[in-house]
């Protein structure tokens, strides 16, 4: 008996002890302690971080590289265009240089979007001809995983792109279509000679037969529809240019002279043109049975001084910094609302019984509409800026959000297959619309929204293709 007693005993802690090590045996792997001191779950989460980072670190070396290389290329051709036009103009290139230097970052605005989805599908479409794609994939990387160091460098990219075109293209554009500096060097350094063509400020162009220092023989002046009005202002009553009224129109006035003598005022923004025996070339146009003809008129003056003034800083809406464009917005809309007033206040004299003169509150109602259509014009012209420059900033993003599943998708074909589709797929479609767009929205037609339909036909054609990757 004593010995059942202890055999049973010895069962039991046999049990016991058997039931103990299946316990520890079926414990979770954190609790294993290694001689290091670290745990299992611990050394995995560090090999799982060292991988995708070497390969975040070659995708952005990779994308980096062709992206310099597409925006050094854009910059360089559209600089070198800039200098033919502006010596085709009558600027010699040794007085450009200063400017051809500046001009380097003036496309960025549209250029940015462009090197980046360039960069994409050259780039991440090698990747995918070589089959490295496929690679990490097939080491466990997801769509996601490849993605997401892309999408971060494209939101970079963005906030970039948002201060350059606030802060740094407004200057360039200043500067390019200003060129004061530029013409001025090139006046006050002109000699003698014969047959030249040179640019003076507002674009106007002055054809010189023979020329001595500031005097000139045998004139010739292109005048733009643009700054007619603005040099009417500027002269004398009696002075008998005409002014096109109608937009019909041809956009120049041509001036011949026998003599002009030309004079820099001595803070240097406006240039004065001492003309004799001028001869103004003046566009009509005539409405016949089944069309409109042009004819041009002829008027003939003794003397006239002509003022050609430099654009100010602010002056034209593309010059203008985020801060200063905001505030421009602001500032025309309080002037709409108090001409309004001022419009409800004569239309109330009007209607009153007492009325004292009617004729000339039809005269000052009349100014005050058109003030209103010329306010409601800058208006409609600065909002368009406004989303115009946010845009193409956020450009930046939607072309990478949808040439990424392309170039998964088209991860099997040719490397530049997804070149091929992003262009025609992506940049050409863009810039349509925004051009369609910034045309609308300078007549008024909501300028917010025609704007924003590029980037959200993008994202929703981005969507759509993410979707069908993933399912993959």
């Amino acid at each position: 008996m004593k010995t059942d007693a202890r055999g049973r005993d010895a069962v039991k802690d046999a049990l016991k002890s058997s039931s103990k090590r299946v316990a520890v045996r079926s414990s979770p792997g954190p609790t294993l302690e290694l001689p290091g001191g670290e745990t299992r779950r611990r050394r995995r989460r560090r090999r799982t971080l060292i991988v995708p980072w070497t390969i975040y670190r070659y995708l952005g070396v990779e994308i980096l590289r062709i992206f310099i290389v597409s925006l050094l290329a854009m910059s360089l051709i559209s600089t070198v265009v800039l200098a033919f036009q502006l010596t085709r103009s009558g600027i010699r290139l040794g007085f450009l240089w200063p400017i051809l230097e500046k001009s380097l970052a003036y496309p960025l605005f549209f250029s940015l979007p462009i090197a980046i989805l360039f960069s994409l599908t050259l780039g991440l479409g090698r990747l995918a001809g070589d089959l490295e794609i496929g690679a990490m994939k097939a080491n466990g990387l997801s769509h996601r995983q490849i993605a997401a160091p892309i999408l971060l460098l494209a939101t970079l990219i963005t906030a970039l792109s948002v201060y350059i075109n606030g802060e740094v293209v407004p200057v360039i554009h200043y500067e390019k279509g200003n060129l004061r500096d530029a013409i001025i060097a090139q006046l006050e350094d002109l000699g003698q000679g014969r047959n030249r063509s040179l640019l003076l400020p507002g674009r106007v162009r002055l054809f010189v037969e023979r020329y001595d220092g500031h005097r000139f023989r045998g004139i010739q002046l292109e005048l733009p529809a643009s700054l007619l009005r603005r040099l009417k202002e500027n002269m004398a009553d009696e002075t008998p240019i005409p002014v096109p009224q109608s937009r019909g129109q041809p956009g120049t006035l041509t001036l011949f002279a026998r003599q002009c003598e030309l004079e820099i005022s001595p803070d240097r923004q406006r240039i004065y043109l001492n003309l004799k025996g001028v001869e103004i070339l003046a566009p009509q146009r005539v409405a016949t049975h089944n069309q409109s003809d042009v004819f041009r008129q002829k008027y003939s003056i003794s003397s006239l001084r002509l003022p050609l003034a430099f654009f100010e800083k602010g002056e034209r809406v593309k010059d203008r910094s985020w801060k200063e464009l905001f505030d421009y917005v602001d500032n025309l809309s309080e002037r709409i609302a108090s001409t309004r007033s001022s419009i409800d206040e004569v239309y109330s004299s009007l209607n009153s019984a007492n009325a004292p003169d009617s004729g000339e509150l039809e005269r000052e109602r009349s100014f005050l509409m058109g003030e209103l259509k010329t306010q409601r014009r800058r208006h409609h012209r600065a909002q368009t800026e406004v989303h115009r420059r946010a845009a193409f900033s956020l450009a930046c993003f939607s072309f990478i959000f949808v040439g990424l599943p392309v170039v998964f998708l088209c991860e099997r074909r040719s490397r530049l297959v997804p070149f091929f589709y992003c262009n025609v797929g992506v940049v050409l479609p863009f810039f349509l619309l925004v051009m369609l767009g910034a045309l609308l929205g300078e007549r008024g037609l909501f300028p917010g929204l025609v704007l924003a339909i590029p980037n959200i036909f993008l994202f929703a054609v981005g969507a759509f293709l993410w979707s069908r990757v993933l399912k993959r």
